[in-house]
């Protein structure tokens, strides 16, 4: 009778300890779980935070594009043809119509700026060539390559570029 007495006290020995260990073992499952889920939440956050950034940059990039078009829209004599080329223009809303000015301003923290470019066309074919190209060409004073760039709170450029041309003839 006293050796089962003594395996019972060794047994409940052995078992205070497991339980010690299996303690341990999920304390340090459950601070590795915590901390994965922390750093997974921090990473998500900055993700989410720099996706925000991006969705408002393209929507002013295409804002920008679309301002470009109002402008042509309305005037091409007047808002196109007078602006100087391979300058940097900063729309602005102005009582109730768009404006093209070269003072910098922001929204929101972005700064969107638009700048246009001659176009130049081959004599042979018209296609559009570049600028420095060695076949003969001529300006279309009717076509603008358009460029629009929105800067970012974070410093980051985001760019869309289109042609226009003077479709009303105005």
């Amino acid at each position: 009778m006293r050796t089962r007495h003594k395996q019972h006290v060794i047994r409940a020995r052995h078992t205070r300890g497991i339980s010690l260990i299996e303690a341990l073992i999920g304390l340090g499952i459950l601070v590795t779980v915590l901390v994965g889920l922390v750093v997974s939440f921090q990473v998500f956050f900055r993700v989410s935070l720099t996706n925000t950034e991006k969705i408002q940059g393209a929507f002013l990039l295409e804002e920008g594009i679309e301002i470009v078009r109002f402008l042509r829209d309305e005037s091409w004599s007047t808002h196109i043809a007078t602006v100087t080329v391979n300058t940097d223009y900063y729309p602005t809303f102005s009582g109730s119509t768009w404006t093209l000015t070269t003072t910098p301003t922001t929204t929101n923290s972005f700064t969107r700026k638009v700048t246009l470019h001659d176009v130049f066309r081959r004599d042979s074919d018209s296609v559009i060539v570049a600028s420095t190209s060695p076949d003969t060409k001529t300006l279309d004073v009717n076509t603008k390559f358009v460029t629009v760039m929105v800067i970012t709170p974070r410093a980051a450029e985001m760019e869309l570029s289109t042609y226009i041309t003077n479709l009303f003839a105005n």
